[in-house]
């Protein structure tokens, strides 16, 4: 998956959460998982994005990543787990894949433009501007995006919703694994 496209979404779910009229909700009010379809450059591909509530923590992963990131927003981290290698890296947002879309623009401004159903659940069309470009984000009552498509085309569609609490362990590291610290200048140590 595209890391411009991982950015660019995240941008959009991370900014400050403000449940005023001319704002929608950014971040979940309930445990949903969102599967989505890729739109435009890496069309065909898909993800899913679970998030828990009462944390805030997501878990992203796609059949491309070879594992899954757990990402807290609020510490701006994340962590890569990599499931067949059995290990996971810890990074801070500037050293992230996501990068940028973990650090929330409070500078975000929003228009309404209509709703419309995805994935048989009713959101609210918003074209949102940060400073990373523009796009449109179809957004639940509840904060969970079910679309956004960038000024480009590239984005993400929702082809199921579920609404259900997580397992526990769900935005865990699993037991057993190793950590691996970040690459420094071409290798790898392992702990």
């Amino acid at each position: 998956m595209p890391r411009s496209l991982i950015v660019a979404t995240l941008s959009f779910l991370l900014v400050p959460a403000a449940f005023a009229q001319d704002r929608p909700p950014t971040a979940p009010t309930r445990d949903v998982s969102v599967t989505y379809k890729v739109l435009g450059q890496g069309g065909g591909q898909s993800m899913q994005m679970s998030t828990q509530a009462s944390t805030g923590l997501m878990r992203v992963e796609s059949p491309e990543m070879g594992g899954y990131a757990i990402i807290d927003p609020k510490k701006s981290s994340a962590t890569m787990v990599m499931t067949q290698m059995r290990m996971y890296m810890e990074m801070s947002a500037k050293d992230s894949p996501m990068g940028a879309g973990m650090t929330p623009d409070a500078n975000a401004r929003y228009t309404r433009k209509g709703t419309e159903t995805i994935a048989g659940v009713s959101c609210v069309n918003w074209e949102v501007t940060v400073r990373e470009g523009s796009g449109i984000s179809c957004i639940t009552d509840d904060g969970a995006m079910l679309r956004y498509r960038s000024a480009n085309g590239d984005g993400l569609e929702a082809t199921r919703v579920a609404y259900a609490p997580f397992p526990a362990g769900n935005f865990a590291i699993p037991a057993g694994f190793q950590k691996m610290d970040m690459p420094a200048m071409g290798g790898m140590s392992r702990r």
